[in-house]
């Protein structure tokens, strides 16, 4: 056989061994793998914990893959391991850490279970855990590993430096959204006093830095609230807040830290109030309508308007109230009740000043006002209006006042009153009317207590005066200064003082005009200084003139001078007038027992 042949057998030969030996090699590979499996899968679950140990679990734990990806979560604890269903369970030392979130969530607990089907992980044992601003404690929770939601019972949550307790939480860390339920409890954790709030549900979010509650109290220093719903706004990684918006059935109680001379309570009842904190001033506003009460020493307030903005200093002073629309009605301790209006209201709390603009009123015990302005000191009981309208009540003056009826009203107008209990000045253009009864002058001084009315500038004082024959006449009254003085049943007339009656008119530097007991009718006037008369074709002047009501006599003295129609001039040492019979009677002494009596003709 030639040799090539030879060695192409040998090749042939070798080849097939070698194919032979992979064949049984795979063989025998595959049936091992085969044997593995099967020996694996009817090995009996494990039941009982390994031995203490710390684990990072990776690949071997297969809870935590999900749809084929890893999970950026990793778990250490003292021991693991998975029951018959396949739930995986650590003890001693957990701790757990998921960085799929924005701020990584971090726990801690004496043990923990995941339930294989749900990805739900319950903690349980002195249970802690952290993610951003947000550190909750609990006995227990359940954290879902995938939707990054947590749920405890029995919590506390620290947040913002505050501290919230409830019944119930539900935490969504994605959203870093909480909801607390059930008796919450929200405290400052500062060392200062800070808020207080309790609610029956909260939920808090850290992008929008508020607390929304339900059915909430909120103490604050001396403020205490009450309302159905709110929204507490906070500053920046800070536990004081700068809005607090609240709607429902809203109250507001603030009590003064120091005794003070006004108010020392205030309560405010609403359907929406804001509490907006700036750099100096805490604002408490509300654009639709509310009630305020308040209390002092002195004072009860009872008010309503709309458009309220209450202001308060840093440290939670009531110091401004501003309002539209506001009806205040004080009950004094001492005083009597009244009542004040105004479509523009401004109450400082700490100078007791009450003003009210646009259509102002008030309501007194002894008369009414009306007015452009009104300003109201609660301390003296002081009173300053603009473009005034009053009404007198027959009580305003303790004595019975002169010219006006005692049992009737009757009405003051003026540019400007300046007022306190026992003094009333009126000026520009001072009006002051009752039926027939006018006094027109530019100042006027009332006194309630003496009855006393003043006028400077006295332009006219007119009414009607019944003699004793029950007829009436017009008198009318002009002077620099009048003084109606009911005590001592006159009036005071001074600087370019004038008397005019029908058919009468006397002149004088200074004139008292007397009346009877009964205030009701006129005994006498009494004139000096340039006296001067004009009756019928006559005129007279002298020193000193005097006129009897009862008699209707006119008497002039000083060196009185007649002038008659005719242009006669008359000179003698005492002049009478006897109105009621046309006579004239002139009387010399520088003739012993001469006499002239002039007759006027009727």
């Amino acid at each position: 056989m030639p040799l090539s042949l030879k060695h192409r057998e040998t090749l042939l030969a070798l080849r097939r061994t070698i194919l032979v030996v992979l064949i049984l090699f795979l063989a025998f590979l595959a049936g091992s793998i085969t044997f593995n499996l099967k020996s694996k899968e009817q090995q009996p679950a494990s039941t009982s914990p390994t031995e203490p140990q710390a684990l990072t679990f990776h690949e071997d734990f297969r809870a935590l893959e999900f749809s084929g990806q890893k999970r950026r979560i990793s778990l250490k604890a003292g021991n693991f391991f998975i029951d018959s269903t396949r739930n995986q369970h650590l003890e001693g030392g957990v701790e757990i850490i998921d960085e799929e979130l924005a701020e990584s969530l971090f726990l801690q607990a004496a043990r923990a279970q995941i339930d294989a089907s749900s990805r739900m992980m319950t903690a349980e044992g002195q249970v802690e855990l952290k993610t951003g601003p947000v550190q909750i404690k609990a006995s227990s929770l359940v954290y879902h590993l995938q939707n990054k939601e947590v749920r405890a019972n029995g919590v506390k949550v620290i947040w913002q430096n505050l501290s919230l307790r409830g019944e119930k939480l539900a935490y969504e860390a994605n959203r870093e959204e909480g909801i607390l339920e059930g008796k919450v409890e929200v405290k400052s954790l500062k060392s200062e006093p800070g808020f207080s709030l309790k609610a029956k549900k909260i939920r808090f979010n850290k992008k929008n830095n508020r607390i929304e509650a339900e059915n909430l109290a909120l103490i604050n220093g001396p403020l205490v609230i009450s309302s159905q719903a709110g929204l507490i706004f906070f500053k920046k990684e800070s536990s004081d807040y700068e809005l607090i918006q609240l709607e429902g059935q809203t109250e507001i109680g603030w009590k003064a830290t120091a005794n003070r001379a006004g108010l020392n309570e205030l309560r405010i009842k609403a359907e929406e109030l804001d509490l907006q904190v700036g750099d100096d001033l805490v604002t408490l506003s509300s654009q639709n309508g509310f009630a305020l009460e308040g209390s002092g020493e002195l004072w009860q307030l009872r008010s309503q308007g709309v458009s309220l903005r209450l202001i308060f200093t840093s440290e939670l002073e009531a110091n401004k109230i501003f309002s539209r629309n506001m009806n205040f009605h004080f009950s004094g301790k001492k005083t009597d009740d009244f009542s004040l209006f105004g479509q523009q209201a401004e109450y400082d709390l700490s100078s007791e000043l009450l003003e009210l603009h646009s259509q102002a009123t008030g309501s007194f015990k002894n008369y009414e006002l009306k007015a452009d302005q009104i300003k109201f000191n609660l301390t003296d009981e002081s009173i300053n209006a603009r473009n005034v309208l009053l009404g007198m009540k027959p009580g305003f003056f303790e004595q019975p006042p002169l010219l006006f009826k005692k049992d009737s009203p009757w009405f003051i107008s003026g540019d400007y009153l300046e007022g306190k209990p026992e003094i009333f000045d009126l000026e520009g253009k001072v009006r002051i009317w009752q039926d027939e009864a006018l006094c027109l002058a530019e100042e006027a001084r009332l006194e309630p207590k003496t009855g006393n009315l003043f006028l400077e500038r006295l332009e006219r004082a007119s009414w009607l005066y019944r003699e004793s024959d029950d007829q009436t006449k017009k008198i009318e009254l002009k002077a620099e200064k009048a003084g109606f003085k009911p005590s001592e049943k006159k009036v005071v007339l001074a600087g370019e003082a004038e008397f005019s009656q029908p058919g009468l008119k006397l002149k004088a530097t200074e004139m008292h005009l007397y009346f009877r007991e009964s205030l009701e009718r006129l005994s006498g006037l009494e004139g000096s200084g340039q006296v001067s008369l004009v009756w019928k074709d006559y005129r007279a002047s002298g020193l000193q003139i005097s006129l009897s009501f009862e008699d209707q006599k006119v008497v002039m003295t000083g060196y009185p001078e007649l002038w008659t129609a005719d242009g006669s001039h008359l000179e003698t040492d005492k002049l009478t007038l006897f109105l009621a019979d046309d006579k004239i009677w002139l009387e010399s002494q520088k003739r012993e027992r001469s006499l002239t009596v002039l007759v006027r003709q009727k």
